[in-house]
């Protein structure tokens, strides 16, 4: 068999060695730096995915709190316009109220002094009671 010449020197150790075995030397190292690098690729892809899933979450969890705190916000907004609301209707209940106390206690004032007339026929009184049982059925005391 024919004898390579050895004109090639190691990437290890320096030594002397034939160009094949260089070859085969620098190929497994290429392969073993292809595979740590990949590795390495691999662990930092995972790192970011992690990274980027954690503030993804921290985000939401953040929306979150917003939401409810708006949600929050707009239910005591909605709850004080509503006793508001309450309080005014109550108030104008109890002004039409009094208004239409006033306004029977000025009919029958009228009925009374009419019916002290004299020379009132009567007919006036079904009349005049007609027209307050009508205004009574229409106004709530």
């Amino acid at each position: 068999m024919f004898m390579e010449a050895a004109n090639e020197k190691c990437p290890w150790c320096g030594t002397a060695i034939s160009h094949g075995k260089f070859v085969e030397i620098e190929t497994r190292i290429r392969t073993e730096e292809q595979k740590r690098l990949a590795e390495a690729e691999a662990a930092m892809r995972r790192q970011l995915e992690a990274q980027a899933k954690l503030a993804a979450q921290k985000a939401m969890d953040e929306a979150a709190k917003q939401v409810a705190s708006i949600v929050a916000e707009r239910d005591a907004l909605l709850k004080k316009a509503t006793e508001e609301s309450e309080a005014r209707e109550a108030t104008i209940r109890k002004q039409a109220a009094e208004e239409a106390a006033k306004q029977v206690s000025a009919i029958a004032a009228e009925r009374d002094a009419m019916l002290q007339k004299p020379g009132f026929t009567g007919a006036f009184s079904f009349w005049s009671v007609g027209i307050l049982a009508g205004f009574l059925s229409v106004v709530p005391i």
